[in-house]
Order: structure tokens, then sequence, then C-alpha cells
């Protein structure tokens, strides 16, 4: 027979010291961050889910070209998991904060997105700005009259306008009839 322990019993902070040490054998790798975003977050016991996504916010910077997409994970984590929306907006400024060429431009987005939820609209109309001046040329026509709108959106909630008058319709996509 085999042996088996609960999720709920695990030495959640020894788990991330293991983590951390398979690191340090090589950075580069994935697969620790897969476990602690996919595997060990079915403990039963969600404060410990705190080791995990604090595990992910910290090691991400020690190779951010390969392990931003982790913070993806960790953003659902703290916002779904542990009702930390504070936490998650944090993560995904981190996350916002890089640039590479392979980041979609949602994950560049996200910092912007996390911040209007957590009601900072100014914060989140600069932060899409920024995205804008700096990915707009290489968007999608739809994705950069998205950002164009969202940034007139949160300016107006921002100056204290009611939500309702942002919900104009969008300029037609080019070539669309």
């Amino acid at each position: 027979g085999g042996r088996s322990t609960r999720m709920a019993d695990y030495d959640m902070p020894r788990v991330v010291d293991w983590l951390k040490v398979m690191d340090l054998l090589d950075v580069d790798a994935n697969h620790h961050m897969m476990l602690a975003t996919r595997y060990f977050v079915f403990t039963q016991t969600a404060t410990k889910l705190d080791y995990l996504i604090s595990y992910v916010q910290n090691e991400v910077p020690l190779s951010p070209a390969r392990h931003w997409r982790w913070l993806m994970e960790a953003i659902y984590l703290a916002q779904m998991k542990r009702n930390n929306l504070p936490w998650a907006v944090e993560l995904a400024k981190q996350l916002s904060s890089y640039d590479f060429p392979d980041m979609p431009i949602i994950a560049r987005q996200m910092g912007a997105l996390m911040s209007e939820r957590a009601g900072d609209y100014v914060g989140a109309g600069a932060l899409m700005a920024r995205v804008l001046s700096t990915h707009g040329n290489d968007a999608l026509p739809g994705e950069a009259a998205f950002m164009r709108a969202y940034i007139e959106a949160m300016n107006r909630r921002g100056a204290g306008m009611p939500p309702d008058t942002d919900r104009r319709a969008l300029p037609p996509l080019p070539g669309a009839k």
C-alpha cells in the first residue's frame, strides 16, 4: 500500500522552502511555479495559499522573462481564493510592469483592470494609457479602440461622473460595415 497525506496537513512553509531549493537548481524551470499554482493550491486550508502566492510573487523577479505568466495564476488565487483584492492589484501591477515580446496585451493591461476593480479609476486610466502609448501601434484596431475608450471612461469615473455615462458605443472598427 501507499502512504498519503491530506493537502491540508502539508507544512506549506516547508513546501515553499523545497520549491525555492529547486529554483536554485534551475531558476528558469517552470515546473516549480506550476507545482505552486496548480498542485499545492488544492490545500483545504485557504490561509496556506498565502505562502504559495508569496512564493510566486517573490520568485518571478528572479527570472521574469520566463515566469511572468505565473503572476496571472497568483492574481486569480489572491482575488478569488483569498478574497484579497489589494494583493491581487499589487500582483497585477507587478505583472504589468514587465514588457516582454511574448506577453499578450491582457497581461500588460492587468494592472489597469485590477486597479479599476479596486476603485482606483485614475490609476487604472493611467496604467492603460501607458499600455496604449507603448503598444497601441502593435494592437489590433479593436483593441486600441477599447484602450482609448477605457482611458476616457476611467477619467470620467475618476472625476466622479456616474458610471453609466461611460457606456457609449465604441467607434466602428476599420473595414466594418
